[in-house]
Order: C-alpha cells, then sequence, then structure tokens
C-alpha cells in the first residue's frame, strides 16, 4: 500500500510536471535553439600542441598540455 500524504491524501510518488511548471522552466533558464547548441560546441580554439597534438581548448583558456593561449604566448 502506498504511503499518502498526511494533509492532501494523495500517495507520495512522483508526478508528471505540470503546464505552469514547464511554462515557469522555460521562463527561467529559456529555450535553447540549435543557433545556441552549435555556438556552445564551436566556442573554443584549435591548437596544435607540442606535447599532445591537435586539440580543442576551450575560448579563453590555454592549453592544459603547454600553457599556450591562443594568441600564441605562454605564461
Amino acid at each position: 500500500m502506498p504511503t499518502k500524504n498526511d494533509v492532501t491524501g494523495d500517495s507520495i510518488q512522483s508526478k508528471a510536471p505540470s503546464k505552469k511548471y514547464m511554462d515557469n522552466y522555460d521562463r527561467i533558464f529559456g529555450k535553447k535553439t540549435a543557433v545556441d547548441d552549435a555556438a556552445d560546441v564551436m566556442s573554443g580554439w584549435t591548437h596544435e600542441c607540442k606535447v599532445d597534438g591537435l586539440l580543442e581548448v576551450e575560448k579563453g583558456e590555454p592549453c592544459n598540455w603547454c600553457g599556450e593561449k591562443e594568441d600564441g604566448t605562454t605564461d
């Protein structure tokens, strides 16, 4: 026998999200478009690392292996 909520009398189990929930979720987090997804994937830079070969490095970050930045400098 499923457990019941003492106040509402409903069984305690997960229910499908309501329309109000889904509308507010989209309002808060927004909907991603195919263009947004493509931009996420293509947000890095290609680097020919002396240590590990050809890599895709996150935009604004140096190579984890050799420390080279997108502009060719190192720290």
